[in-house]
């Protein structure tokens, strides 16, 4: 057996027994901090509250429509009625209302237009998305993308004539 000195073992624990305590305190330190969603929140800044929103009326329409109907060899014809609206930051209230009553008989043509050409699939959708979507993006041409948020179209009436 041999024999160790005993200032040379207790050197040998006191430095096993640090080694062990950093080995063991080394993975809570320096760790990727898991990001919490408060610090998310106060992260964002806001710089303004959203804009409030109003609702400016470019016409009432009544637009016959010829729909293809497959059981017979000749189209039905359909009137649709409703009213058209533009929603609007209420700080661009008064400038779309101005850009509307400069291009007033083209954007009202415009409408017809896209109206008169509508198939008879999109009149089976209750909510007329993809004729919304082509009113949208003429109503943001005509009268300015920056003004246009949505269009939305009310009092919608879809009779037979």
């Amino acid at each position: 057996m041999h024999f160790v000195p005993n200032s040379v073992a207790k050197f040998c624990t006191s430095r096993l027994w640090w080694v062990l305590l950093l080995v063991l305190a080394l993975p809570g330190c320096g760790g990727e901090e898991v990001p919490r969603l408060v610090d998310y929140f106060d992260d964002l800044e806001f710089d303004a509250p959203t804009d409030a929103t109003v609702e400016v009326a470019v016409g009432r329409y009544r637009v016959p429509v010829s729909v293809p109907d497959r059981s017979k060899p000749e189209p039905e014809w359909r009137q649709l009625k409703f009213a058209l609206y533009v929603v609007t930051a209420e700080t661009k209230k008064k400038s779309l209302a101005e850009a509307f009553e400069g291009r007033r008989g083209p954007f009202q043509d415009s409408v017809l237009k896209i109206v008169r050409n509508v198939t008879a699939d999109e009149l089976e959708d209750p909510r007329l998305a993809s004729v919304k979507m082509r009113l949208t993006d003429m109503a943001r041409m005509q009268l300015g993308e920056h003004r246009v948020q949505q269009l939305v179209i009310v009092e919608l009436l879809d009779e037979s004539i």
